[in-house]
């Protein structure tokens, strides 16, 4: 039987491979029976709360045994899943819930403090303005208990008493499958939606490329809110291979995360080069077995040539390859190396995934033939999302059509270079920019900054560091006393940890371009420079520096 939706999946293992290990978390682990028995029991408990195809549900875990069954047994029921970060400031994650409509949320024990916090968390003017829709009410949790007015708790074990359903939902590729938010250009965010189709088409074309099989073992280590996440809950189950699911804690200690890969034999690593470099760097990799790993894919951000070397010569035994693809459109490239890259030349995307076609177009959007021309990478691809949740405008300014050709082509937004070895990522064309392979719009920093009492204006830049980008910001204050401090932790409220800024310096004044507007990109390039940080020991304010550069950052997801 071939699977036609994301819904198949599971059901599909189970009948083939009943007591194949599925998936694995903190020592304990689920068959493929095992795992569809408890999917099928959180469908029908779903179902039995009214919910059905076209509904979301929010998915509130950190990366355990629920956090498969939760998406899975979603996807059962017909509903699409919306993960939320089990991290994010209170009023981070009441934005994703009223953004999508969210009433029913499937969670687990460890997050039940933090989910009580999101959802009895009082409004705020940076909250129900930047969505434009008033604070969802959740009227049931699944999982965890929390103490909410008007909202029913129902424990795992009542899940587990709830007798399979008596029908299974018709369940289409066209139907929702999940929807993934990022931030937004205006400081809300925005959500993904991606289909049965194009998940699937996702899940097989990795499975292909990747060769995954039954006796892989795959290393969950991307967050259910990070898109790469959908590698392993998708592709795993879609190849009939084990899910190990890598706990938050143990990816800040790369010795322990080294041995976990050794014990628990991972066969296929997927992650941001960042966690890589980690291992390689204090991950005591002469002292491990690591021969399982056959394959390392990485992907999110920019991969420095000389590191690439470096861990090639350290892992012999693995094959490496560089993955490509905003979370629109999954991954749409692929470039897998034969041998350590050469240090004077950037690593290359790749070439084109099967699902998708690739083109180059100028700034009038007409296609670059040149063999070795340059411009914004578009994509078309049957991985592709549906559009943007209820935001109409940014969908169609998301696609552009070439030549009235049927389908519709994605606009990256990357600047990217075609190469005779594949296509060559050169930066992003907006102000978007990636922290650890998350994707940070520098608007959305600095509408929240702006929103702080005592800032009238706010400029957000990255800054490089050795092994991925931070954000520092220039702020103009509207009185005489500023407090870093304060202004840092009001951040965090409102912003996930990886886009707070490391520091924010105050100055009199910002450059502002002929028309009056700020110069946000000279200010860019001088946070990039360091020139605002060379005077960061002065306490007073500071004019704005007259330095200029043209510097570009960006990164490859």
């Amino acid at each position: 039987m071939i699977p036609t939706t994301l819904a198949d999946l599971v059901g599909l293992g189970a009948s083939q491979r009943p007591d194949h290990e599925a998936v694995r978390a903190d020592g304990v682990s689920l068959t493929y029976a095992e795992l569809h028995a408890r999917t099928s029991q959180l469908a029908a408990t779903l179902t039995d709360h009214g919910i059905g195809v076209g509904d979301r549900v929010g998915v509130f875990c950190t990366k355990s045994l629920e956090t498969m069954v939760a998406v899975h047994g979603i996807l059962a029921s017909g509903a699409a899943y919306v993960p939320i970060d089990p991290f994010a400031p209170p009023a981070l994650a009441r934005t994703v819930l009223a953004s999508c409509g969210v009433d029913v949320v499937v969670s687990h024990p460890p997050r039940a403090k933090a989910l009580g916090a999101a959802l009895t968390a009082g409004a705020d003017a940076l909250d129900p303005a930047r969505v434009g829709e008033p604070i969802a009410a959740v009227r049931l949790v699944i999982g965890a208990e929390i103490e909410v007015d008007g909202c029913e708790c129902i424990s795992w074990a009542d899940v587990a008493a709830t007798p399979a359903p008596a029908s299974i939902p018709t369940v289409q590729p066209a139907d929702v499958a999940y929807i993934m938010y990022t931030s937004g250009s205006t400081g809300a965010p925005k959500g993904i939606v991606h289909t049965h189709a194009s998940g699937l088409a996702y899940a097989r074309m990795a499975a292909i490329n990747y060769g995954l099989g039954p006796a892989d073992r795959m290393a969950n280590v991307s967050p259910l809110h990070f898109d790469m996440s959908t590698f392993e809950i998708f592709a795993g189950p879609f190849a009939q291979a084990t899910t190990v699911m890598v706990p938050e804690p143990l990816l800040r200690f790369p010795a322990s995360l080294s041995q976990m890969i050794e014990d628990e034999s991972i066969t296929i690593w997927y992650s941001v080069p960042f966690l890589l470099v980690q291992l390689l760097e204090r991950g005591v990799l002469d002292e491990r077995s690591l021969d399982s790993l056959r394959w390392i894919v990485f992907g999110g951000e920019v991969m420095a040539p000389l590191t690439l070397g470096d861990l090639m010569r350290a892992l012999p035994r693995a094959r490496f390859s560089n993955s490509y693809g905003p979370a629109e459109v999954n991954q749409c490239t692929f470039h897998h190396f034969d041998e350590p890259p050469s240090a004077d030349r950037a690593v290359p995307i790749g070439e084109a995934c099967v699902t998708a076609d690739l083109l180059l177009i100028d700034t009038d959007d007409r296609p670059i033939t040149d063999a070795d021309g340059q411009g914004e990478l578009i994509v078309r691809a049957s991985t592709a999302m549906a559009g943007y949740w209820r935001r109409d405008d940014l969908t169609e300014k998301a696609f552009i059509a070439i030549d009235d050709e049927d389908g519709r082509w994605y606009r990256t937004g990357d600047l990217v270079q075609r190469r005779a070895d594949g296509y060559v990522f050169l930066g992003r064309l907006d102000n978007q920019v990636k922290v650890r392979g998350h994707r940070v719009e520098l608007e959305s920093v600095e509408t929240v900054l702006s929103d702080i009492d005592g800032i009238s204006h706010a400029v957000a830049g990255p800054i490089r560091g050795a092994a991925n980008a931070e954000v520092l910001a220039a702020v103009v204050i509207a009185g005489a006393d500023f407090d870093e401090r304060a202004t840092l932790r009001t951040a965090a409220s409102y912003l996930p940890a990886y886009a707070v800024p490391t520091s924010v310096i105050a100055v009199d004044e910002l450059p502002l371009t002929g028309s009056g507007k700020i110069d946000r990109r000279r200010v860019r390039s001088d946070l990039r420079a360091g020139i605002y940080a060379v005077e960061m020991a002065d306490p007073t304010p500071h004019a704005p520096p007259t330095t200029t550069s043209t510097t570009t950052s960006g990164a490859t997801r």
